[in-house]
């Protein structure tokens, strides 16, 4: 099932824990914007997790009777205006932002401007007068460079991670950033700022598979959206006038991915091949259909993908487009862990604690938690302290 902003995940009630699935939720990047600041040059993090921090809130969206239907974040662009993702707000018919350590609750007017295909909104939010965040210029991202994401991760106030831009990836005319900055279930909407504390993105989604694949709508839109604005809409009746639901949201950039990732898997690409799997498995700019998720991802994991290995691994525990069969996901748990996939050792733990496709045994559950934990796999640390606890599979300790 999706799960906006944190991917999708594979239910696999007899087991342990879930586990991830991999998911893809894109994003594009470039171009420039007016705003500059050269004070901000040379920030430290603290410094700029200062600055940036007081800007973001977090935004609690209801129906019409008042009852949540789900939160994200969002961050002040003018005054009494707050940007987020379209998808945070979808089929909401009211909504307030809060900023952290604060109670107030600010009621959100209406929307001022919108970009359903890219999963942009600005919403018109009541007593807003937080400072302005700078917006960098998207069209000098570059690999490597150091990026912050800061949000509301599951209504956490405050949030404020680090990484790098560790791929740029290019959709047609525009371009895909993917980020390792971590990113969690309620950082949608949140900005993403560079080492100067400006904005070069807003969080959109993440792939939730262990490799952290993160991905930010580039500010090149944003700045484009901030032009547009118009008199406040209400929530209410945006899907009279925008297609805003949720499953409609982004399509057509999802389309355009897909035919990009299409002609990039036919060149012999193995991470297209896998990303195709994945939007397969979705119904995500093309046809939901997991027997042709299953196709993408074995030619990937032929041509040595982890991550496809993983995912046939999780295609077969579950029998989602092949034949239910614990044994061939065992196998694919192991090839994708011998090439360092922690959330594989992870899994491969999982089968021998339950004795899934393999007899049980504790002791060499606790040898593949050991080995996903020393890859910083917080599950396995966790499971590995229960075995500890019990005296299964290791000594009581």
């Amino acid at each position: 099932m999706l799960v906006w902003f944190g991917g999708f995940l594979l239910n696999r009630g007899e087991l342990i824990m879930k586990h991830a699935a991999r998911v893809l939720l894109p994003y594009l990047a470039v171009l420039a914007l007016p705003f500059t600041s050269a004070d901000l040059l040379g920030q430290s993090p603290r410094e700029i997790a200062k600055r940036v921090s007081p800007s973001v809130v977090l935004l609690v969206m209801e129906d019409a009777g008042g009852q949540p239907l789900g939160m994200g974040s969002g961050f002040v662009v003018l005054e009494g205006v707050v940007a987020t993702n379209m998808h945070v707000i979808a089929n909401a018919a009211r909504g307030y932002a809060k900023f952290a350590g604060q109670s107030t609750k600010h009621d959100i007017r209406g929307i001022v401007a919108c970009d359903p295909g890219r999963d942009l909104v600005l919403l018109a939010v009541e007593g807003v007068k937080a400072p302005s965040l700078a917006i960098g210029n998207s069209d000098e991202v570059a690999v490597g460079d150091t990026v912050y994401a800061v949000g509301c991760p599951r209504g956490v106030e405050g949030t404020f991670s680090a990484g790098v831009v560790s791929s740029v990836h290019k959709i047609g005319e525009d371009y895909l950033f993917q980020v390792t900055a971590p990113l969690s279930r309620g950082s949608s909407g949140g900005p993403v700022v560079n080492s100067k504390g400006e904005v070069i993105g807003v969080a959109f989604a993440i792939l939730e598979e262990g490799q952290n694949l993160n991905f930010v709508i580039p500010s090149s839109y944003l700045v484009t959206l901030m032009a547009k604005r118009r008199q406040a809409q209400p929530l209410g009746g945006l899907l009279e006038s925008e297609p805003g639901s949720s499953e409609a949201v982004g399509q057509e950039f999802w389309r355009l991915i897909a035919n990009s990732l299409r002609k990039a898997a036919q060149q012999g690409d193995a991470e297209a091949m896998f990303l195709l799997g994945v939007l397969h498995a979705d119904g995500r700019g093309v046809a939901k259909d997991d027997g042709e998720a299953v196709v993408w991802y074995r030619k990937a994991a032929q041509r040595g993908f982890a991550g496809a290995m993983y995912n046939l691994g999780v295609m077969h525990a579950d029998g989602r487009g092949v034949a239910k069969d614990d044994r061939e996901a065992v196998a694919w748990y192991r090839k994708a862990a011998q090439q360092g996939d922690a959330e594989a050792m992870y899994n491969l733990g999982v089968m021998h604690a339950a004795g899934r496709g393999v007899p049980q045994d504790y002791g060499e559950a606790a040898g593949w938690f050991r080995r996903a934990a020393q890859r910083g796999d917080a599950k396995a640390m966790f499971l590995l302290g229960v075995m500890h606890a019990d005296g299964s599979g290791v000594a009581k300790d």
